[in-house]
């Protein structure tokens, strides 16, 4: 997958990217993953970082993001993070985004979080992305998805995925 753009229509939130390699992967999930950029209209945020040898981690992390957790024992991924002061975040995180848990038990992800009138959100999806489900009903956004031989990574490349509301996918490259 090559420079994948994701957009939002209310005041447009534009995600682009390069994968080495073919990987289909974002967010920190795979080694392959270099110079990720996030730019965010609203008092922009950008993100760049490099993933380094062999660390299957996830770098969501923003420069508002605080008290972040992430625990990875190979069977369950675990990420508890508060966002400060209405920071527009990254994977699946939101402007009004509060304390919100991510488990990865091998087999099905819940993410669910609030969102406040018309903020612009992000929600990627998986390299093994299966039988994904995103709702924005204006309130919450539930993710639910199935990933083959236990990846551990999260909000990659939309492989498959019903998108409904307000969230428009453009571009992707396979």
């Amino acid at each position: 997958m090559r420079y994948t753009s994701l957009r939002h229509p209310c005041r447009y939130v534009t995600l682009r990217f390069r994968v080495e390699n073919n990987s289909p992967c974002f967010s920190g999930a795979r080694t392959s993953l270099r110079y990720t950029s996030l730019r965010h209209p609203c008092r922009y945020v950008t993100l760049r970082f490099r993933v380094e040898n062999n660390s299957p981690c996830f770098s969501g992390a923003m420069t508002s993001l605080r008290n972040t957790s992430l625990r990875h024992p190979c069977r369950y991924v675990t990420l508890r993070f508060r966002v400060e002061n209405n920071s527009p975040c990254f994977s699946g995180a939101m402007t009004s985004l509060r304390n919100t848990s991510l488990r990865h038990p091998c087999r099905y992800v819940t993410l669910r979080f609030r969102v406040e009138n018309n903020s612009p959100c992000f929600s990627g999806a998986m390299t093994s992305l299966r039988n994904t489900s995103l709702r924005h009903p204006c309130r919450y956004v539930t993710l639910r998805f199935r990933v083959e031989n236990n990846s551990p990574c999260f909000s990659g490349a939309i492989i498959f995925a019903m998108i409904e509301e307000h969230v428009y996918v453009e571009r992707i490259v396979l």
